[in-house]
């Protein structure tokens, strides 16, 4: 597969080349979905990269780490350029317990007072999926909020694509 030139990912590339191969889909997606978002990632940013990757439950999350590289001292301090994931893939794997929201309440802070009135605190892998905040605070991001409750036209497309 070619190497995207503009930062993007060509998914219909990747599917007629999983079409190809003896694997199932998943296990094809796995394997090269965290490369071409790695190279999509790095083509687009401007910066050097410290990615890395690791497990959690069912899923596997590409990261950008960073904050590492200034605390190394291999790239001075930028205070406009932060650690962020880039992507998470995995398969549902549903979780009986209750959420932890306690220790999403505690995530930097009270969300209002930190962020405004036009934010939540959002999950990148749902809880109901088997995405978790307690000991993966990656999984948390800052969201609009008319987007994570429903409240916009893209936001009752979002709360539906959850439920889905």
């Amino acid at each position: 597969m070619e190497r995207p030139t503009t930062g993007t990912v060509d998914y219909q590339g990747l599917f007629h080349a999983a079409a190809n191969e003896p694997a199932d889909l998943v296990a094809f997606l796995r394997d090269h979905l965290p490369h071409a978002w790695r190279d999509a990632y790095i083509e687009m940013t401007t910066h050097p990269v410290n990615i890395i990757r690791w497990r959690y439950g069912s899923f596997e999350y590409i990261f950008d780490d960073y904050a590492s590289l200034e605390l190394r001292g291999a790239v001075p301090h930028a205070p406009d350029i932060e650690a962020r994931l880039v992507g998470v893939l995995g398969c549902s794997n549903p979780k009986a317990c209750s959420r932890d929201d306690y220790r999403l309440k505690g995530w930097l802070g009270a969300t209002e007072k930190i962020f405004g009135s036009g934010w939540d605190k959002g999950h990148y892998i749902a809880h109901r999926m088997g995405g978790a905040v307690d000991g993966i605070e990656a999984n948390v991001f800052i969201q609009r909020r008319d987007l994570n409750r429903g409240w916009s036209e893209a936001g009752k497309r979002f709360r539906e694509m959850e439920k889905y």
